[in-house]
């Protein structure tokens, strides 16, 4: 039993997973990846689709949950990583707000 608390200390010190919510946190990334899959699935069937975070959520995921700023946290970094592995191309306009759409090279 020494040795179990001593291997979960472990890990919580090197890697900082805790044990006891490692399952949760796998499943959060899962469900970050259906969000990502099902964004790019959207951009599929309409290539000239143009949004805002908030939209985002509330056009292209199928889910349609209500916007929090919790939610749109998530879809931010969702988005964020997107645009990152050169999926989606951000797009500012005049009054500040930020569109978000598919990449296309130029």
């Amino acid at each position: 039993m020494k040795k179990m608390i001593f291997l979960c200390g472990m890990l919580v010190f090197l890697l900082g997973i805790n044990p006891v919510h490692a399952q949760t946190q796998i499943s959060v990334s899962q469900d970050e990846n259906k969000i990502a899959m099902e964004i790019l699935r959207y951009l599929e069937s309409h290539p000239q689709a143009a949004e805002t975070l908030e939209g985002i959520e509330a056009w292209w995921l199928s889910s349609h949950r209500s916007t929090s700023k919790k939610q749109v946290s998530v879809i931010r970094s969702i988005v964020e990583r997107l645009v990152k592995d050169g999926k989606l191309t951000p797009h500012k306009v005049q009054n500040g707000r930020t569109y978000y759409s598919i990449h296309r090279p130029k």
